[in-house]
């Protein structure tokens, strides 16, 4: 990698932290199994039809808990969460991340945040692999 592409990366990290955005905690699971990260690259995408965009690293092992296409939440907290943030952005491994919070399960057993501020349950609808995985969920 060459001194330039790595100076660009530092910048743009450090401009990154600054943007501000809300606070997600992604969840999926069948029932059987559950998963959760914090995410702030969660966006709207289109109203018509409602649908929205979430970028996950193919690095964490969040990904391939996602990587079966399986029916996901996208939860937004509160201010008060921040406990919860920490836990899912790896504070806390695995089933102890639903520790904290007050979580429920949807009829398919897809975990969603019973006191956050909107939980969105969505189906994947496509995704793409780049750096990033790109979701677009409906």
């Amino acid at each position: 990698m060459s001194n330039q592409t790595e100076q660009l990366q530092s910048a743009m990290k450090e401009a990154m932290r600054r943007l501000a955005g809300s606070v997600c905690v992604v969840s999926t699971g069948n029932g059987v199994s559950k998963h959760a990260m914090s995410a702030t690259a969660v966006t709207s995408l289109s109203m018509d039809p409602p649908s929205l965009l979430v970028c996950v690293n193919r690095a964490v092992p969040f990904h391939e808990a996602m990587s079966g296409g399986e029916q996901f939440c996208i939860n937004i907290l509160n201010a008060e969460q921040t406990d919860l943030s920490a836990a899912c952005g790896g504070k806390l491994q695995g089933d102890e991340r639903f520790s904290v919070g007050q979580w429920g399960a949807s009829a398919d057993g897809v975990p969603y945040l019973e006191d956050g501020l909107a939980s969105l349950l969505c189906d994947t609808d496509s995704s793409t692999t780049a750096p990033t995985r790109f979701s677009l969920a409906r």
